[in-house]
């Protein structure tokens, strides 16, 4: 694993491990990072802010297991994510109970669309989506 993925995987834990004991919106970059002992350069080196890097840990969580490609239509993926985030309950619970611009409900919409977008160019006729077919998907 490289550096890089250390010091956000050493950022991501820390930032579970506080989201055991405190809501979302009482963490900082500052506790993160003294929660596992990385400077805050380091943290805005890899991340714009808080929800950044919250929106990396649900990217982590899913993207790997989620290989959309011709041919399959990745429900064991799906089932994964699922288990993965279940597994971390108390982390996803709290980031979802935020609601600003950059909270990880509006990236995990962004998230689905995107995802549900993939799963319907796979059918046959849908490569490209009409304008009612993309509006579902956002609905």
């Amino acid at each position: 694993m490289s550096d890089s993925n250390l010091t956000k995987n050493a950022l991501a834990q820390s930032m579970k491990n506080l989201m055991r004991r405190r809501p979302f919106e009482k963490i900082s970059v500052s506790d993160i990072c003294a929660e596992c002992g990385i400077n805050r350069k380091s943290f805005y080196y890899h991340f714009r802010d808080v929800y950044d890097l919250t929106a990396w840990i649900f990217d982590q969580s899913v993207d790997d297991c989620i290989p959309l490609r011709e041919g399959t239509r990745g429900e064991r993926g799906i089932l994964i994510a699922l288990q993965r985030i279940w597994a971390d309950e108390v982390f996803y619970t709290r980031a979802l109970a935020e609601d600003s611009q950059n909270a990880l409900g509006r990236h995990f919409l962004k998230h689905s669309v995107e995802l549900f977008t993939r799963t319907l160019q796979l059918f046959p006729g849908h490569e490209e989506l009409t304008d009612e077919e993309q509006f579902a998907i956002s609905y």
